[in-house]
């Protein structure tokens, strides 16, 4: 199966997952205010540190850094509805 996913995709389906958790973790990072730690374990990861090393590896700065840099972009004007 690793072997056909990856001849569609281009990704191995660990590889794929982890985009997935990943991108799951930065909408929530952008559009919540939850604890890193709740974060990572919502999105699939074992605990914060692991989620830490590859959100950084994919976005260049820490999950922390990425929300204080990006969320006030993402954030939902309510005061017109």
């Amino acid at each position: 199966m690793n072997q056909q996913f990856n001849a569609n995709v281009q990704l191995s389906v660990n590889r794929y997952l982890r985009l997935i958790r990943l991108m799951n973790a930065r909408r929530l990072l952008l559009e919540t205010d939850h604890k890193i730690e709740y974060i990572a374990m919502q999105c699939g990861f074992p605990n914060s540190k692991t989620f830490n090393r590859n959100f950084k590896s994919w976005k260049g700065m820490t999950p922390t850094d990425y929300r204080q840099a990006y969320a006030r972009y993402h954030r939902i004007d309510t005061s017109c509805l």
